[in-house]
């Protein structure tokens, strides 16, 4: 069985979990409130010997479906979107770090009690289909996902290679649910990709951290230094974040030394991550890009960047997700993912639920920015347009201009949250000019 890291102590909820197991093995052996229990858990174990001898339903539930119940309910008290409890199935897919698994090509977080699509994965089926960045997810082949946690709704879109999936959405800017039918298909993240952007600037483009991707940003860096690279643009727009152990390795190709983050647990203990040696790329001038889905990971390693002043941030501020979350698996092949710490930038910065302010702020031009205060004052006027359209009929005779008003604001539009046109991309070689 998969244990905690050392010197952290969030035992309370594998413990409660055990108890509960431990209640339900002695209550349905026949032993009822007579077996012995934890002290303290007498009216659980009461409830749970009533409703199995007395409920016109309780001789038909098993032990195992009580057990799930009361664990579910166990992680449902914590109120913590990136907490869940996961069958043997589910946490066999939900613990590969490998960068390769059968699903949309879709990286998701949860924002606001909303599934969010934080960016469609470049020439998957996800993106092919229609799905964007900033797109709330409301639905899963018809079942809601109101109430369900964000492992969950993950493991829902995924699925063998080959199946269909409906996933409901609302497209940002839009009132209206859209249900769009994706095939899955074998997806493999394509975790870093650069080219020469023009002569002496190099540009990296990290998609999500696994696995593989401190290898391939070393390879990628060896390759734009050989061909001349003088400045770096590091793109980590759209990316959701992933492995920490990634995270570390790639800010450790940019800095020399001291701490990339650190971590703190429930009782206010902080774990260091320090920055390994042998980095390539810890002189050259670096931009870094980033914008309101920029999440996790991707915000460990733009926070050291800037706190280790190795680095410029254009763009937006960036998503808040700064939570440490751990896969245990359990006895019987079922696992946990917890909550299980906070991070924070090395200056103790942090990063969950405030993000992180970028140096040189930098929009799209012609598209709606998507900082966090900006998706907020979308969606709200997104209400107000839907309110209009349900009164349409009723404000045709308004007097000062109200309806035409309304109607100028609320047009049909196509705007997306990225577009061709990349004036953050324009900001940092701008910069980088100045510095090389």
């Amino acid at each position: 069985m998969s244990r905690f890291p050392t010197g952290y102590q969030p035992f309370y909820l594998f413990i409660l979990a055990s108890v509960v197991m431990f209640l339900l093995a002695a209550c349905s052996g026949g032993g009822g409130r007579s077996s012995t229990f934890p002290e303290g858990f007498e009216t659980f174990a009461e409830v749970l010997e009533t409703i199995q001898e007395r409920h016109v339903n309780g001789s038909d539930l098993s032990v195992a479906e009580f057990q799930e119940s009361a664990i579910r309910g166990l992680i449902e008290v914590l109120e913590d979107p990136y907490s869940a409890y996961l069958t043997q199935q589910q946490f066999g897919m939900a613990a590969d770090f490998s960068g390769q698994f059968d699903g949309i090509g879709a990286q998701v977080s949860r924002q606001n009690e909303q599934i969010v699509i934080v960016a469609p994965i470049e020439g998957s089926p996800a993106e092919r289909a229609g799905i964007r960045a900033g797109d709330v997810v409301v639905g899963i082949n018809g079942e809601s996902l109101i109430g369900k946690s964000l492992t969950e709704a993950v493991l829902k879109i995924r699925g063998p290679k080959g199946t269909p999936v409906t996933i409901s959405v609302i497209h940002l800017g839009d009132t209206t649910q859209a249900d769009i039918t994706i095939v899955r298909d074998s997806i493999t993240i394509p975790s870093v990709t650069s080219r020469m952007e023009e002569p002496g600037i190099g540009y990296v483009r990290i998609i999500s951290f696994v696995d593989p991707t401190g290898r391939q940003l070393r390879e990628a860096l060896e390759e734009l230094l050989d061909q001349g690279a003088e400045g770096l643009v590091l793109d980590l727009r759209n990316n959701g974040g992933g492995l920490v152990s990634a995270a570390v390795e790639v800010t450790s190709q940019f800095v020399s030394d001291g701490l990339v983050l650190r971590s703190v647990d429930p009782d206010g203990r902080k774990t260091e991550f320090k920055v390994q040696s042998g980095g390539l790329a810890r002189e050259i001038p670096l931009v870094v890009l980033v914008n309101g889905f920029t999440a996790s990971a991707a915000e460990i390693v733009s926070g050291a960047l800037q706190d280790h002043d190795r680095a410029i941030l254009v763009g937006e501020t960036t998503f808040g997700k700064g939570s440490v979350n751990l896969f245990t698996g359990l006895e019987d092949g079922s696992g946990l993912v917890i909550t299980i710490a906070r991070w924070l930038t090395p200056n103790g910065r942090l990063i969950e639920g405030n993000g992180l302010a970028p140096d040189v702020e930098a929009f799209q031009e012609g598209a709606l920015p998507s900082g966090r205060e900006f998706r907020e004052l979308y969606q709200h006027i997104a209400e107000t347009c839907g309110s209009y359209r349900e009164t349409e009929r009723g404000l045709q005779g308004a007097q000062n201009g109200v309806a035409e008003a309304l109607e100028l604001l609320c047009a049909e539009n196509s705007a997306q949250p990225y577009t061709s046109s990349d004036s953050q991309m324009d900001t940092a070689i701008d910069l980088l000019k100045s510095r090389i």
